[in-house]
């Protein structure tokens, strides 16, 4: 138990585990393994990844990353984070009519971003896209006052074959309408500005993908049965490695539903199992 132990940390001991026993075994490996521990956190981007494959000029054949409940994850959605600032100008809020209220124009925005971005794509496994405003704020932090400013975060979940850049030009565009939008009590116009924040690629493997192939024949032989497949909710580096051809997967022992929570654990038994299909994957392949 431990803060991580249900996420990276079990299937980090896993993997190391696993490495030890592959060595102490001694048994001739003809391939390579390459053993990668980013430290960027949940940064909601693949920054350290893409540095490490296009910096580094790490490639592979595949790629296993941690997983949860020793489930193997054929896929999730992608996702862009956007930034909306929405500007105006302040006053006492006795006299509302000399500034411009951005609470306001920012209450118009998100209303024509929720009505107009089109949401109409739906995948059988992964669902539907989303979009979702996730925070907001407004400035200054003073009492009596016309806000100047309104910041608020969206959140827009992406489906195997959406363009990230595409989805965030049609909330840009739909965003700036708002600047034809006049503040209600002193007539005078707001300004906007959009910026795209961190995205992840959505990711969607098959059964027939050698990572999953692979996964499946080391559960049977070293568990007694292959694991069971499922979709998750949430994306990680799967997604920009199945991007730029390493067919990846997610498989290991975290405990997805006590991530974040006061019982932040891992099962030592799992952590054990995942080692064992671990290590029999890298001698399997790589003998």
């Amino acid at each position: 138990m431990g803060k991580g132990a249900s996420e990276q940390k079990a299937n980090l001991a896993a993997m190391l585990h696993a490495m030890e026993t592959v060595i102490t075994s001694k048994v001739p490996v003809a391939g390579k393994l390459i053993f990668t521990c980013c430290l960027s956190g949940e940064t909601g981007k693949h920054d350290a990844i893409k540095s490490v494959v296009e910096g580094a000029g790490v490639r592979a054949d595949m790629a296993v990353l941690g997983g949860t409940g020793l489930k193997i994850t054929l896929g999730n959605r992608g996702r862009i984070d956007v930034f909306v600032t929405v500007k105006g100008s302040p006053c006492h809020s006795s006299r509302p009519w000399d500034g411009i209220n951005a609470i306001t124009g920012a209450t118009e925005a998100i209303h024509l971003l929720l009505g107009k971005v089109k949401l109409d794509k739906s995948h059988p496994q992964l669902g539907k896209t989303s979009l979702t405003v996730n925070h907001i704020r407004s400035f200054p932090e003073s009492t009596h006052t016309v806000q100047e400013r309104c910041e608020f975060t969206l959140d827009r979940r992406l489906l195997p074959g959406e363009d990230p850049n595409e989805a965030f030009a049609e909330i840009e565009r739909i965003a700036k309408e708002v600047e034809q939008i006049a503040d209600p009590v002193s007539g005078k116009r707001y300004g906007i500005d959009v910026r795209l924040g961190p995205f992840m690629y959505p990711s969607l493997v098959t059964m027939e993908s050698p990572i999953v192939k692979a996964i499946l024949r080391a559960s049977e032989v070293m568990l007694g049965q292959p694991v069971e497949t499922y979709y998750s909710p949430s994306a990680f580096d799967q997604g920009y490695l199945n991007h730029v051809g390493i067919p990846t997967a997610n498989f290991g022992a975290g405990e997805h539903q006590y991530a974040h929570t006061d019982y932040d654990m891992a099962s030592i038994e799992r952590t054990t199992d995942s080692a064992r299909v671990y290590a029999f994957m890298m001698l399997d392949y790589l003998t």
